[in-house]
């Protein structure tokens, strides 16, 4: 099966992560944001907002050229900019697609690029479409039913009730960021296309909508957590998180989905019982990575108490491993990632396109 290569994953930072309020600071300059629409082009942008090309090259410099669906960029703030933000809406049984369109202010063709496996012929839409909304910080999200809210994270995002390669426990707690949520689709679609058949990972607590506490837990309050189960050798089909063991989980297709979480080197810890490690160092060491990527990833074969790793030991990860992420610097070093994308075989999916540039 063909390998995966990462073009233009390493590149520069996308410029939706410039701020966190919809403005951003540029020494002593301040901008709006501009959230980038299907077939929006740098000479289009100018038209609208009545400024020149060249400004906007200036302000974002020159990798501007290449407008990313989704991405934001750095307009003057005199500038009738709009920022949205991305969101899945339930369909309603009585509106066409171009009047949903137009309720978030898109075109038809805009929708419709958005959200390319469905068709405006189709009599049959999907429960939830995709779409870009008009917010007025990154602070705010898009409900299910179209309505924006405020929450204590950037980028509010609903990963959904399910897709390629996993179900939910719960509809209302699987919040996070664009970036959480983006890349844990990522991993799952490379899952499922890699292991066709095989039983959905079971999704267990992001965050709220809003973020902030969530009891039980510690953590979870801003959209950069996330529970998972482990994959099972039985391959049945699990709705709950259930306790694994050396002989029960699959190495193999748990270790699969790790990888892709791993590449990016954006995951901060993936805590993992420690008599779990073991099988999934094996299996880690079998693919081919070197003594020294496998130190910086593991904690295992060392203590379960050593402070080492990203995959590490905590208690009540037996039936449950827990992902947290970082968006703002790399936790592996290069050589470790590239070691990682290049080991083993996986299918050719691509990170989509306006999410890429996030995990330069």
């Amino acid at each position: 099966m063909a390998r995966l290569y990462w073009k233009g994953l390493m590149g520069a930072a996308a410029a939706f992560v410039l701020c966190v309020t919809g403005t951003a600071e540029a020494g002593e300059d301040s901008f709006d944001l501009h959230t980038v629409l299907p077939g929006d082009s740098l000479e289009s942008i100018a038209r609208d907002l009545k400024t020149s090309v060249e400004d906007l090259q200036s302000w974002n410099g020159d990798s501007v050229g290449e407008l990313v669906v989704g991405s934001h960029i750095r307009v003057s703030e005199e500038g009738s900019a709009r920022l949205r933000a991305r969101g899945l809406v339930k369909t309603r049984s009585e509106e066409t697609l171009g009047e949903l369109a137009a309720r978030f202010e898109l075109s038809l063709p805009q929708l419709l690029a958005l959200n390319p496996t469905i068709s405006a012929e189709s009599p049959d839409q999907p429960n939830y479409i995709e779409v870009l909304a008009p917010v007025n910080t990154l602070r705010h999200g898009i409900d299910t039913e179209g309505n924006a809210f405020w929450a204590r994270y950037r980028q509010p995002t609903w990963l959904g009730i399910s897709g390629d390669g996993f179900v939910i426990k719960n509809k209302r707690n699987v919040w996070g960021t664009v970036e959480t949520v983006e890349l844990l689709r990522f991993a799952l679609k490379r899952y499922s296309l890699e292991f066709p058949g095989s039983a959905p990972f079971v999704v267990g607590d992001l965050s709220r909508k809003k973020g902030g506490k969530f009891a039980p837990h510690l953590s979870h309050q801003t959209g950069m957590d996330i529970d998972m189960s482990y994959a099972f050798k039985d391959n049945l089909e699990r709705k709950r998180f259930e306790s694994a063991t050396q002989q029960t989980m699959d190495a193999e297709k748990t270790w699969h989905f790790m990888k892709s979480i791993l590449e990016t080197g954006n995951t901060q810890y993936l805590f993992v019982d420690h008599k779990l490690q073991r099988p999934l160092y094996e299996h880690a060491k079998a693919s081919g990575l070197s003594e020294q990527a496998l130190g910086e990833i593991f904690q295992y074969p060392r203590s379960r108490h050593t402070k080492k790793g990203i995959i590490r030991h905590t208690r009540g990860h037996r039936n449950h491993m827990h992902i947290r992420f970082g968006f703002k610097k790399k936790y592996l070093s290069e050589s470790t990632m590239n070691e990682l994308r290049f080991s083993g075989e996986s299918p050719i999916v691509q990170l989509r396109n306006w999410i890429q540039d996030v995990f330069a």
